[in-house]
């Protein structure tokens, strides 16, 4: 990811990997060497009624600290039980996946997702796409869909807070509240509960959200964040450092996170332009 963002030629990322912790200091590393500045991020599923979804960023946190080691270890142990219910759920309409596979497919970091379901599918011939194995099988309609929100949404911030670091909403309209005056009153809620940032910028925005999301941040106090929301090859529409309209998240945004965390003892590191990234899924 930190190649990927220098030959971008952005001056900055933020790894954010959903549920786990595991690629940071590698990130961190690599950024430190190609000379990009680097923030310690991650994208956390939270308890959230369907057909939503509620994916919370942190950012500007100690990785290394007591709260974030105990909120990466009951993200993971929900993602192991979610790999097991969406292989006995496959199973159940007739596709039988080698759980072997899927966990190859994760790589040695191991934090299985929806992505490498996907790929085993395409491989295995079960579908012909990535967003065909979302549509039929692991999306939110599909017949194998697994829900992975082990915590609600103030215990992420609580964590996160413990460990130096802020929160953000990611995607806001994923929580697919009936209306904007809906969202909005979530956002206020979460504002309530110690989130300190909305992602107004984003791959799926057009000018009329970025617009509303960003009063919204204004008239609540909140930090706005942004990204592209890179998945990889996994979602390859989405390119790394581009959000719709040309968009880019203005190097203010990063020293706003970073002025905010610095005084907990965080480990936001040095200001630059960056974009959220999401391996995971």
């Amino acid at each position: 990811m930190a190649r990927l963002a220098s030959a971008a030629g952005l001056s900055g990322f933020s790894l954010t990997d959903h549920d786990t912790l595991d690629g940071l200091p590698e990130a961190a590393a690599e950024a430190g060497r190609l000379g990009i500045d680097f923030m310690p991020g991650i994208e956390v599923t939270c308890a959230f009624p369907r057909p939503g979804t509620m994916h919370l960023l942190a950012y500007g946190f100690d990785p290394a600290a007591e709260p974030m080691r105990r909120l990466a270890e009951r993200l993971a142990a929900g993602r192991r039980e979610r790999t097991d219910l969406i292989l006995d759920r496959l199973r159940r309409v007739g596709v039988d996946l080698p759980k072997a596979e899927v966990e190859a497919e994760a790589g040695p970091l191991g934090s299985v997702g929806r992505p490498h379901f996907a790929a085993v599918l395409i491989r295995r011939g079960h579908a012909v796409s990535t967003r065909d194995a979302f549509d039929r099988y692991l999306g939110g309609g599909g017949a194998a869909y697994v829900d992975t929100s082990p915590l609600a949404a103030d215990e992420v911030m609580a964590l996160v807070g413990a460990a130096g670091g802020l929160c953000a909403l990611a995607h806001p309209f994923h929580t697919r509240r009936r209306d904007f005056a809906q969202l909005g009153a979530l956002v206020c809620e979460l504002a309530e509960q110690g989130m300190e940032g909305l992602e107004t910028i984003h791959s799926s925005h057009d000018a009329d959200a970025v617009h509303r999301l960003t009063r919204l941040a204004d008239r609540l106090g909140l930090l706005p964040t942004g990204g592209s929301d890179f998945h990889g090859a996994s979602k390859p529409w989405i390119c790394l450092g581009e959000t719709a309209g040309g968009r880019t998240v203005p190097r203010a945004w990063f020293d706003d996170v970073r002025a905010r965390t610095a005084g907990r003892g965080s480990a936001a590191g040095s200001a630059g332009h960056w974009v959220g990234n999401d391996a995971g899924g």
